[in-house]
């Protein structure tokens, strides 16, 4: 459920603590949103990447090492962390979601504690009477990042317990994400302490690694959960949180719509600012939703002479113009052009923006894409959170879907990341299909600025697929005069407010009243 977020320092107002297990660096606030209601043990401070401190306060179990491993060790046996199966384990410097340093974990035959062929692989901090000491009958949360230099691999986060002697009572298993390489992936999961557990511990699990795999863990939490009542259920996080607040500084989304990895090169500068900065949308007198959307059967090649063109990839620099055609996939790098019209998109349609070069450009017209849009803006080796940075997408008449997710992905018919600026939607339809299984985030996920949406239809297919139908973030952006479904929660995510979009002259499709913030 977590998507990616900027490095961002701890504000200078966070001092350190004097408790010893105390762990204060930045928080993942997306998975502290479903914990609104209960409360938290002790304190630390966290803060948004381009915005105000969080108002989140908990405490991290863990011991700053095993929580960022910024400290070098004498031996692998002194980094708070233990091998749990398969796995081989060092501390690395230069790849990290937080700090400097991070645990690199390697597929290994060698792991003293067990091996077998079933390319499990797994770590987890300090085990046994060696734990951290919980209550029995207590809620306990725990996530961490986890990455991958070359395998796109399934990852899940697990509480472990242990009674007074140190055995194994029981383990608690988070959901299974998909790891990809060169992405911080955040699994998270949550725990009630089993009678007799006094100490517990904060595993990883990576399905399917095959021999000298390398992957990096940082980034550790381990939190106590307090105001569930005893015997009751277990907080579950909502599928719909934003998770931008997720630090990730070298990833794509793992939770959006189809996205693409960028293979390293040399990183482009990452405090350029737009030479010149799109116009602030006006709002203007609202007029009625037209009252018809483009659909998949109305949009799309018209006529005969279609033509079926493949994959379609573009890189900077290179134009294509596409009419009337089919084709695989539309992917656009920095500096390349595509403009398509009456064109049907078999698969996704993926966009990566880069600051320093020339403007990505995409422009669909007549457009039908069966397997969702996503805008990420890229530093050349992950996602940039920096300074907006300019693009010229216009999309209009067209339909953009995305088919229920598999149940470890989060889709989005469209997805926006890294603040990309000036994009503009016109009588589009964006439909995430249901049934609703926990992975759809909403027909639309979008943080960027100088955005319009105008005249737009957001919806479901095959039933309700999301909480919530728009996120729409970032300053400056604009919806108006557009037609809302209405998710199982309601039309807008209510948290989407740093800045939240301007809404204007939307109507919900069923009953035609005003859609509001």
């Amino acid at each position: 459920m977590f998507a990616p977020r900027a490095r961002n320092p701890v504000p200078p107002r966070c001092r350190r603590s004097d408790r010893p297990r105390a762990s204060r660096r930045p928080l993942r606030l997306a998975a502290l949103a479903s914990l609104a209601t209960v409360g938290f043990v002790a304190t630390a401070c966290g803060a948004y990447p381009n915005g105000p401190d969080s108002d989140f306060v908990v405490a991290n179990l863990l011991d700053d090492q095993q929580n960022s491993l910024e400290e070098p060790a004498a031996a692998p046996d002194q980094l708070g962390w233990e091998t749990q199966g398969n796995a081989a384990i060092d501390r690395t410097d230069g790849t990290a979601s937080t700090g400097d340093a991070s645990l690199r974990v390697l597929a290994s035959s060698s792991d003293p504690i067990h091996v077998d062929d079933s390319g499990d692989v797994r770590v987890a901090t300090s085990t046994s009477t060696r734990g951290v000491r919980v209550s029995a009958g207590e809620v306990y949360a725990g996530w961490l990042d986890v990455t991958s230099s070359s395998t796109r691999t399934r990852v899940r986060c697990e509480l472990r317990w242990y009674d007074d002697t140190g055995a194994i009572i029981d383990t608690d298993e988070g959901p299974q994400l998909v790891e990809m390489p060169s992405m911080w992936t955040t699994p998270f999961c949550f725990g009630r302490a089993p009678e007799d557990a006094l100490f517990g511990a904060l595993r990883l699990h990576i399905t399917d690694a095959s021999r000298d795999d390398a992957y990096y863990l940082d980034n550790a939490w381990m939190i106590q959960v307090t105001g569930v009542p005893s015997g009751g259920d277990l907080p579950v996080p909502d599928p719909a949180a934003p998770t931008a607040e997720a630090p990730a500084p070298t990833s794509t989304s793992t939770t959006a719509a189809p996205t693409t990895t960028v293979a390293p090169t040399t990183a482009a500068p990452t405090t350029a600012a737009p030479t010149t900065a799109a116009p602030s949308p006006t709002p203007t007198q609202p007029v009625a939703p037209s009252g018809s959307h483009p659909g998949e059967a109305d949009t799309g090649p018209t006529g005969e002479g279609t033509r079926n063109l493949g994959s379609v990839v573009v890189r900077s620099g290179e134009v294509r113009n596409i009419d009337n055609a089919v084709v695989d996939r539309l992917e656009v790098h920095p500096g390349g052009t595509i403009v398509a019209t009456n064109v049907r998109v078999n698969g996704a349609v993926v966009v990566v923006p880069r600051p320093g070069q020339a403007i990505t450009k995409l422009h669909l017209d007549n457009v039908a894409v069966t397997n969702g849009m996503t805008v990420n803006v890229t530093s050349g080796s992950g996602l940039y959170w920096g300074a907006p940075v300019p693009v010229d997408i216009k999309v209009s008449n067209s339909w953009i879907r995305h088919p229920q997710g598999s149940g470890s992905d989060h889709t989005q018919a469209l997805a926006g990341f890294g603040y990309p600026t000036g994009a503009t939607f016109t009588n589009t339809t964006f439909i995430l299909d249901g049934p609703f299984n926990g992975t759809g985030t909403a027909p639309v996920f979008w943080h960027g600025q100088d955005t319009t949406f105008d005249n737009c239809y957001f919806g479901f297919d095959k039933g309700l697929a999301s909480y919530y139908t728009v996120y729409v973030r970032g300053a400056n952006n604009l919806v108006r005069n557009s037609t809302f479904e209405k998710g199982v929660a309601n039309h807008i995510y209510p948290n989407s407010d740093k800045p939240m979009a301007t809404y204007i002259g939307n109507v919900d499709a069923d009953t035609g009243e005003p859609v509001t913030p």
